[in-house]
């Protein structure tokens, strides 16, 4: 989130309130939200401009924000400031929201849209806006309650933004809706959470102290960029050094490797498996896909490379194309499109269209658009413009004759995609080159999205003079060939294996040595770069680190869930980390006759904790396991239960590991918990990885544990790094223990607080009943907690 203090953001506020007066009623929905509601939410609220979802499209339909785009939080529907919401005099600040839909006219509308997207999406809070006016209410409810029986925070003027700026930001602001202060409000008293710790830190989640030499050692972030794309030589070195092959799954993961090995296996469908092949295999690369490369030609089919998101998909095509099959591609126009979650895409066709031309010009110096490309692409169209009923004025007056012909031209020009594929035509033609397009990274966005490029992409191969290559996740390929929408096409498929992350880390980190050794520095095109003594010599650390620690290739293996672009994301996030204490590793090393390796619990506090001096767990990669959403203690242990629940299920190597709504909501009412608080267990399961669900772009049918859930309920509960992190999370019901846990920086302290704070989940655990469930060992991990500070304690 964006880290401002409450007096910067009060004297935005009275500032944009100004504003807001001083030209009200001339801006229309689009200027309204540029000029009012984004500086509202991201500049006096704090939202982050690069969390934000804006347009984000579900089912057909589009949310003007969703905040954050991770963890769908809040949904704002904008309303131009012309639309003003017609509110009784004397309307309180907390307000019946049955009462406020009975308004009718802008007010109901607006209510009933943004209710209707925030339900579709899951997500809790919504709140419309036309700039001058909010209202905010819990449009997402599971405890039986219909959301229009709830109420409702209004702010009636600007003048009320103002002068009750303190509601709104104790309510609304980024860093309080994460601590669901908004159900507090509207609930009266009732069922509500009890304060966090961290809600008494001024600058919660603050930056924890560093210094210059913690930002030369961070430099070997540059080791860790998920994909390298630049189509030079810098390139096909690094893919060359560091592509790393699909391998057997880790014996280290949590999850076993049958179990792993059959839910691949599944995704890619039983029945439908028939013709697809492993892009590649123990032997090397497959001969059928490097011929598929080398056959180009119109009316022939998609080539799709089928893998789940982050096994690898963009290094393995980058490699194929430009090291496996560079006899090919170095002849070729190659055009790569990245469809990734980032690109905001308002149409595909026309995102796909600009980006296709530009990288002709800016690539290849071909502008499709310049006067005689235009001309020589349509030369036939030209010559048959001048035999037609315009061809007399060529004689007769031909400015108006040249007149009308570039007018011809344009309107030709103006079919964007048809242009684009005689374009490549005309160019075929005349350079005698193939065209390679490669439509990437759209498997990280929604099954439609996904469903509608591959049409796209099918239709590009059949009717343009080029080969057409598209990613889709498993999945959404099998669900779209039994659903029929690909049914029509002959699709060439193959499969990408995921390989194993940890030895992609150790890969990384060898290349970067192997430089050093060479040049003296880490390459300098891979990014900026320090060149120091202690930076090789920590790189080395790292390198023998990973090889030689197990419990350091566990943690990464599992809490990435052998997904590496997470991997990379979290060796990034540690490199970075003033909490990975660099200097005290290198400092240990000096003079040792054997090495000093990076302790495993390091790597996972830098994880959890990044930059900031507190965990968040908006910013965390890591969710935490104790959070609870109601005043009720025995909740601290739902989600470690419903992981094992799940972890059982997981546990029969011929299934795939799910386990239906259902059942898991009849498990756990029949525990006595409430429907919203199973709820709010699953959304931060999903939200950290720790689940994934059936179907992944819909409503929830099924879920099942994945690696990472499964580390989290055997191994970070019995981790002191962990609850020592999560504490200033976590509510605290009982008030005497609430009032003893403070904000502490020394080791001795946080050993302390830790004692209370395991002493109160103790006593939790043993008046909740959970333990008859046999679905998660609190006794075990509160030993192993305790045995980890009592070896701390030693050691001071």
């Amino acid at each position: 989130m964006t880290e401002i203090a409450y007096d910067t953001a009060f004297e935005r506020m009275r500032l944009l309130a100004d504003a807001m007066t001083a030209a009200r009623g001339h801006r229309n929905e689009a200027t309204t939200r540029l000029q009012l509601i984004d500086q509202l939410l991201f500049d006096c609220l704090g939202w982050n401009r690069q969390d934000a979802a804006l347009e984000d499209h579900e089912n057909g339909e589009y949310a003007d924000y969703v905040l954050d785009r991770h963890g769908r939080l809040l949904i704002v529907e904008a309303k131009k400031e012309g639309v003003t919401f017609a509110l009784p005099d004397g309307l309180p600040r907390v307000a019946r929201l049955n009462a406020l839909y009975a308004l009718g006219g802008a007010v109901e509308q607006a209510l009933t849209q943004v209710e209707h997207y925030a339900q579709a999406r899951g997500t809790p809070y919504a709140a419309i806006s036309n700039g001058h006016q909010l209202i905010a209410f819990v449009a997402s409810r599971q405890d039986g309650t219909p959301p229009r029986n709830g109420r409702a925070l209004v702010f009636e003027s600007p003048t009320a933004l103002v002068d009750d700026f303190h509601t709104l930001w104790e309510t609304l602001s980024a860093r309080a809706i994460s601590t669901r202060r908004l159900t507090r409000l509207l609930s009266a008293g009732t069922a509500a959470p009890p304060p966090k710790l961290s809600e008494g830190i001024a600058d919660y989640p603050g930056l924890e102290p560093t210094d210059e030499h913690l930002f030369m050692l961070s430099t070997l972030r540059v080791l860790f960029l998920p994909d390298y794309v630049r189509d030079d030589d810098e390139e096909v070195t690094f893919l060359v050094e560091c592509y790393c092959p699909p391998g057997a799954y880790s014996r280290l993961s949590m999850l076993s490797r049958s179990v792993l090995r059959t839910r691949y296996s599944t995704a890619l469908g039983q029945e439908l498996r028939v013709g697809l092949e492993q892009a590649r295999n123990k032997d090397g690369l497959t001969r059928s896909l490097l011929d598929e490369v080398a056959a180009t030609s119109a009316g022939r089919d998609p080539i799709v490379l089928l893998g789940s998101v982050g096994v690898g998909k963009t290094m393995f095509l980058r490699k194929l194309l430009r090291v496996d099959a560079r006899d090919i591609s170095e002849s070729a126009i190659m055009l790569y499109v990245n469809l990734g979650e980032s690109a905001v895409l308002d149409d595909l066709r026309t995102y796909i269209v600009a980006s296709l031309k530009s990288q002709l010009l800016d690539r290849y110096g071909v502008d499709v658009d310049e006067a005689d490309f235009l001309r020589a692409t349509y030369h036939a169209e030209v010559r048959r413009f001048a035999r037609g009923i315009n061809g007399p004025l060529a004689r007769s007056d031909p400015t108006e004759f040249r007149l009308r012909e570039i007018d011809h031209l344009v309107s030709l020009a103006n079919q964007s995609e048809e242009h684009l594929r005689r374009s490549l035509e005309h160019l075929v033609k005349l350079r005698r080159h193939q065209v390679i397009i490669v439509l990437d990274n759209v498997d990280q966005r929604s099954q439609e999205d996904q469903e509608s490029t591959f049409v796209i992409a099918a239709a590009m191969a059949k009717h343009w003079p080029c080969t057409v290559f598209v990613t889709l996740r498993p999945e959404t390929f099998n669900a779209s060939r039994v659903n029929r929408t690909l049914s029509a096409y002959q699709v060439r498929a193959f499969t990408v294996e995921p390989p194993r992350v940890e030895r992609v880390a150790i890969r990384r980190l060898e290349f970067g040595d192997r430089h050093y050794a060479q040049e003296g520095r880490l390459p300098t095109w891979l990014g900026w770069t320090a060149d120091s003594d202690d930076l090789r010599s920590y790189l080395r650390i790292m390198i023998k680190s990973f090889k030689r620690s197990e419990r350091l290739r566990a943690t990464l293996i599992n809490l990435s869930g052998g997904n590496t672009r997470r991997a990379l994301e979290m060796l990034t996030t540690f490199v970075e980390s003033p909490h990975a204490e660099p200097f005290d590793v290198l400092r240990r090393n000096r003079g040792r006759r054997t090495d000093y390796l990076i302790p495993h619990h390091v790597f996972l506090r830098a994880v959890l904790l990044g930059d900031a001096a507190h965990y968040d767990p908006s910013a965390s990669r890591i969710p935490n396991l104790f959070d609870i959403s109601t005043p009720e203690g025995r909740e601290h242990f739902l989600l470690p239960c419903l992981l094992g629940l799940l972890r059982r299920a997981s546990d029969h190597h011929d299934s795939e590991g799910y386990v239906s709504m259902e059942d898991l909501v009849a498990t756990f009412q029949d525990a006595g918990f409430s429907a919203d608080q199973i709820a709010f267990a699953l959304r931060r399961g999903l939200n950290g990885d720790f689940l994934e669900k059936l179907p992944p772009d819909a409503d929830a049918r099924a879920f099942r544990l994945t690696s990472a859930g499964a580390y989290g309920h055997r191994s970070l509960a019995a981790s002191f790094q962990y609850c020592d992190a999560v504490v200033v999370d976590t509510p605290v019901a009982d008030p005497e223990i609430r009032e003893r846990l403070r904000v502490v920086r020394s080791v001795r302290q946080r050993l302390e607080r830790a004692e209370y704070f395991l002493g109160y989940l103790d006593e939790n655990w043993q008046t909740s009943g959970l333990d008859d469930l046999g679905l998660f060992d609190w006794p075990s991990a509160r030993a192993s907690v305790r045995a980890e500070m009592a070896y701390i304690q030693e050691r001071l």
